[in-house]
C-alpha cells in the first residue's frame, strides 16, 4: 500500500493535468472535490483488501460512491440498480481518468469470453511530488474554498453540496476512530459472552442427561400439556447454526403455560425444608400433583409463601429507604464550590418533597422530565446563591444543594424544574442586595451614561436642543443616566419624578418634555428595584423555612402536602 496523498497534493496534481489538456483555470472545486472523494474510496477498498492492486466492477464503484456523492436511495430491484448505474458510471470512469491522469491511481478494464467489460484492475500508485509553485497555488484556493461555497449555496441547486461530499469523503477523526473501535469490541465481547452463555447450557444439559434428571422444572407445563416450544432444532435451524456466527445465534428456551403456580412464587420456596410440610412439598413438580398433599396442606403452603414474599419485600422496601436517607444527608452536607451530580440531586429533592418511601417506591421519576438543560440551569442557580450566600435569609443553608433541598422542604413547586427558578430568583435577589452597596457598580454605571451622552460611531447630532416629547421608559433613562453622572445612586429613588423633583426643585414642570403615554412610575433601576423585593419577601416571610423535619437532615415521612 502507497502512502495516500492529501488533499492539497491531489488538486494541485490534478492542476497539472488540467492544464496539460490546454484549461487554463488554476481549478476547478467540483472537479477536485469528486476526485478526491473516489481517491477516498479507491484506498478505503485498499485497505479492506490489504492490498495496492485489487478488482472490482463499475457497478461496485457506484454503489459504493453513491452515498457520498449525494445521488440517493439505491434501488432494491435489479432493473431500477442497472438504470441507476448506467445513469452513473460515466461519472465515475471520469472522475478515475482524471486520478489517472494526475498520477493518483492506475485502472485498466478486464473483458470476458464474451468482449463484456467484466470488471476493472484498480493499481494505487505512490504520488509524484508537485512543484513548490503548484503547492502554492493549491493551498491559495483552499483558503477560498469556503466563500466560494457559500456563494454557490446561494444557488437554487438541487444537487448535493460540495462541503457535503468532503465531509462524508474526510478521514475520520481520533474521536470517530476510537468511537468505532468502541464498538467493534463492544460487538466482540458480546459475541464472546453468548458463546459462553451457549456453552454452559450445553455443559448443564449433558450433567442433567448424565444425572438422569431429565424433568421439567417446578411450574412448567406437565408432560401431558401441549408442548409450545421445543429444545430440538429443526432440520433448517441445524444447517444454519453450522455456519452463523456466535453473534446471531441465541440460547433456545421453553415457553412456559401459565399453570397454577406460575403466580404463587414457587420457584422462590428453597427454604420450605424449615416446616413440615416441607418433604412433601418438594417431592411435588407439576400443578397436576398439588392433589396428593394433605388437607388443608396446600393452603399452609400457599399462605407461607405469600408471607415470605411479604416480608422480603418489606426487607427490600426498608433498606432502599436507608439509602435514599443516606443519600440525601450526602447533598445536603455537600461542600461548597464543589459540583453535585445531577441525579443525587434530584433523589435528594424527591426524598425532601415528596418524603423517603416516594422516593424509594419510585425513584426520581416524581422529579418530573429532566433534560441536559434544567441541569444546566441548576448548576448556574446553586452557583450563583453560593456566590453570594452571606446574603441568604436567615436560617439557610451556605451551599446551594442543601438550600434546594430547603426548597423542596417548604412544597410549592410539583416537579423539580420549580424549584430549581425559585432557587435562581433567590439567587438573583441575594446578589442584587449584595450589589446595592457596592461602588464598582456605580462608577461603571457613570461611565456608560457618558459613553451613551457622546454621539454613537463618531457621527454628528444634528439635534440642538432639549426633546420636547419623551415616553415614559426614555425619561427613566435620561433621569437615570443625569443621577449618575451628577455621582447619585439611582437605587434611592423610586421613580423618575421624584427623583427629577429632587434634582431641580425650582425649576418649573414646563421645561421638562412633554410626557407621551401613561407613566408607570417604573424603578430607576434595576438592581435597586430587584433588592427592594428581595427586602420585601423576607419581610413578608416568604423565604421562610417551614417548621418540619424535611427541611432538616431526616425528611418527614408523611408524602402529603
Amino acid at each position: 500500500m502507497p502512502d495516500e496523498p492529501g488533499r492539497l497534493v491531489v488538486c494541485a496534481l490534478l492542476s497539472r493535468a488540467r492544464r496539460a489538456r490546454g484549461c487554463r483555470t488554476p481549478g476547478d472545486d467540483r472537479l477536485e472535490t469528486r476526485a478526491y472523494a473516489v481517491k477516498r474510496y479507491l484506498f478505503r477498498l485498499g485497505h479492506a483488501a490489504r492490498s495496492g492492486r485489487f478488482a472490482c466492477s463499475v457497478e461496485q464503484l457506484v454503489l459504493g460512491l453513491a452515498p457520498v456523492m449525494g445521488w440517493g436511495a439505491i434501488p432494491t430491484a435489479r432493473v431500477e440498480r442497472a438504470r441507476f448505474v448506467r445513469a452513473h458510471r460515466k461519472s465515475v470512469q471520469r472522475w478515475i481518468d482524471d486520478l489517472q491522469a494526475a498520477g493518483v491511481v492506475a485502472h485498466e478494464p478486464e473483458r470476458d469470453e464474451h468482449g463484456r467489460w467484466w470488471r476493472t484492475q484498480i493499481v494505487l500508485l505512490a504520488a509524484p511530488e508537485p512543484a513548490a509553485e503548484e503547492l502554492r497555488v493549491a493551498r491559495a484556493r483552499a483558503r477560498g474554498w469556503r466563500v466560494r461555497e457559500l456563494a454557490r449555496r446561494r444557488k437554487h441547486r438541487r444537487a448535493c453540496t460540495l462541503s457535503t461530499i468532503r465531509a462524508r469523503a474526510s478521514v475520520p477523526q481520533r474521536h470517530t476512530r476510537r468511537r468505532l473501535a468502541r464498538c467493534r469490541r463492544r460487538a466482540a465481547h458480546e459475541a464472546r459472552r453468548l458463546e459462553a452463555v451457549e456453552a454452559q447450557i450445553q455443559r448443564a444439559h449433558a450433567r442433567m442427561e448424565a444425572l438422569g434428571l431429565l424433568t421439567h422444572p417446578f411450574g412448567a407445563p406437565p408432560t401431558s400439556a401441549d408442548v409450545l416450544a421445543t429444545t430440538t432444532p429443526r432440520r433448517q435451524e441445524r444447517t444454519t447454526q453450522a455456519w452463523a456466527p456466535a453473534a446471531v445465534r441465541s440460547a433456545q428456551t421453553l415457553i412456559p403455560a401459565p399453570t397454577s403456580v406460575a403466580e404463587t412464587d414457587a420457584r422462590a420456596c428453597t427454604a420450605a425444608a424449615r416446616s413440615g410440610l416441607a418433604a412433601a412439598a418438594e417431592r411435588e413438580e407439576c400443578s397436576e400433583e398439588i392433589g396428593r398433599l394433605p388437607a388443608g396442606a396446600f393452603d399452609a403452603v400457599v399462605l407461607w409463601r405469600v408471607a415470605e414474599c411479604e416480608r422480603r419485600l418489606a426487607d427490600r422496601t426498608a433498606l432502599r429507604r436507608e439509602h435514599v436517607l443516606r443519600r440525601s444527608q450526602e447533598v445536603i452536607v455537600w461542600p461548597g464550590g464543589r459540583t453535585c451530580p445531577f441525579g443525587r440531586l434530584t433523589e435528594a429533592w424527591v426524598t425532601h418533597r415528596y418524603g423517603p418511601a416516594a422516593a424509594a417506591e419510585t425513584g426520581a421519576t416524581a422529579a418530573g422530565p429532566r433534560s441536559p438543560r434544567l441541569a444546566g440551569r441548576a448548576g448556574r442557580a446553586i452557583a450563583l446563591y453560593e456566590a453570594f450566600a452571606d446574603r441568604r435569609p436567615p436560617g439557610w443553608p451556605e451551599t446551594g444543594p442543601a438550600a434546594l433541598c430547603a426548597l423542596a422542604g417548604q412544597r410549592r413547586a410539583a416537579v423539580l424544574a420549580g424549584d430549581v427558578a425559585r432557587l435562581l430568583v433567590l439567587a438573583k435577589g441575594m446578589r442584587a442586595a449584595a450589589l446595592m452597596d457596592d461602588r464598582q457598580r456605580l462608577a461603571s454605571g457613570a461611565a456608560r451614561a457618558s459613553r451613551r451622552q457622546l454621539a454613537p460611531d463618531g457621527r454628528l447630532l444634528f439635534r440642538t436642543g432639549a426633546p420636547r416629547w419623551e415616553s415614559a421608559e426614555q425619561r427613566r433613562m435620561r433621569v437615570r443616566d443625569e443621577l449618575l453622572l451628577a455621582g447619585a445612586d439611582p437605587a434611592v429613588w423610586p421613580n423618575a419624578s421624584l427623583a427629577t423633583q429632587a434634582l431641580r426643585p425650582g425649576r418649573r414642570c414646563t421645561a421638562e418634555p412633554v410626557l407621551i403615554g401613561p407613566d408607570p412610575l417604573a424603578e430607576l433601576d434595576g438592581v435597586g428595584a430587584r433588592a427592594m423585593r428581595y427586602r420585601a419577601e423576607l419581610a413578608a416571610g416568604r423565604w421562610a423555612l417551614p417548621a418540619r423535619p424535611e427541611s432538616s437532615t431526616h425528611p418527614q415521612e408523611d408524602a402529603s402536602p
